[in-house]
């Protein structure tokens, strides 16, 4: 939700009938605590599949905090939270760019994607200064969100297996 052209792509995939189920989290989509889901699929034998695949441990309280936090914002308010998000995301790359140029890193040009801001590491791992520690320093400072992807070592092995799956990537 928070990326209007993601919806539009998500709704045009749904409606051309080659997405049957989306999940979004409350938390990141409805300013309200972790732990509450919402499900929008083109069937409703999808949803009860997937509920019956948790029963027993669904709360009441997201879908509660969610519905007092879209009736507080109301549409209009719903709808400028969207449009600052945006603008934010543009001063956030700028900001991003001036820390980047400082350190000798650049930020990665994602046009695409609407959401996220990346930006390397390489210049601070040529200088033995660990990309994780980095990202446990932007933790311990309680930047949310961050995450921090390091090279994938081609050494690695899983049970004598280069790992197919590193962090939060996939390895091509």
């Amino acid at each position: 939700l928070q990326s209007r052209r993601c919806m539009n792509l998500i709704q045009a995939a749904a409606t051309s009938g080659r997405v049957d189920l989306v999940v979004q989290s409350t938390d990141k989509n409805f300013l309200v605590p972790v732990g509450g889901s919402v499900l929008t699929a083109s069937s409703p034998k999808l949803i009860d599949a997937v509920l019956k695949a948790y029963p027993g441990r669904a709360s009441a309280a997201p879908a509660l905090d969610v519905m007092i936090t879209l009736l507080s914002m109301g549409k209009q308010g719903w709808s400028e939270l969207l449009e600052l998000r945006e603008r934010n995301l543009i001063h956030l790359r700028d900001m991003l760019g001036s820390v980047a140029d400082e350190f000798g890193e650049r930020v990665l040009d994602t046009e695409e994607n609407e959401i996220s801001v990346a930006m390397s590491l390489s210049r601070a791992e040529s200088k033995g200064i660990s990309v994780t520690f980095i990202g446990s320093k932007l933790f311990s400072r309680f930047v949310s969100g961050a995450r921090v992807v390091p090279r994938l070592n081609s050494k690695s092995k899983v049970l004598g297996h280069p790992p197919r799956k590193a962090v939060a990537h996939e390895v091509a």
